[in-house]
């Protein structure tokens, strides 16, 4: 049986949630922060959360300054996800390639990063043979096991 304590990440974790809906950006921040110190806490099931709460701004440059600083921080592959879509968003093209081939390298794993990567390269960088490597020996492979 789990118990929720005062030094539980679950009640920061919730606190934030709930206050994402408020116009408070920086309370909302802090019990985010609050809940990632705390013992034991899953980075997986924090951090897409607080990704969304710091995509509260129309203004990519602002946007990816945060996400640098929190993956600084707390370094997880979401962040730097967000920052690639920051990038791309404001037109900043070879950088989201960049933030993307770091990701592959550090997270194979990740299916979607590799297609935005690929997709990147092909429509925008003209790097379609670089597009086609990544797209055919990542992509198709994992096909195959279906």
């Amino acid at each position: 049986e789990t118990k929720i304590t005062e030094k539980s990440w679950r009640l920061s974790f919730v606190k934030a949630v709930l206050l994402m809906e408020q116009p408070d950006c920086k309370a909302t921040l802090e019990a985010f922060e609050t809940s990632l110190n705390s013992k034991d806490a899953p980075k997986d099931v924090i951090i897409p959360y607080l990704k969304a709460a710091l995509q509260d701004t129309d203004n990519m440059s602002e946007l990816a300054g945060k996400l640098i600083s929190w993956n600084k921080r707390y370094p997880h592959y979401v962040f730097q996800q967000g920052l690639a879509s920051a990038y791309f968003s404001d037109k900043r093209f070879q950088e989201a390639h960049e933030v993307h081939r770091k990701i592959r390298s550090e997270h194979p794993e990740i299916l979607e990063n590799q297609i935005a990567d690929a997709i990147l390269l092909y429509s925008h960088l003209n790097q379609t043979a670089e597009a086609e490597k990544i797209f055919t020996q990542k992509f198709m492979k994992r096909l195959e096991k279906f």
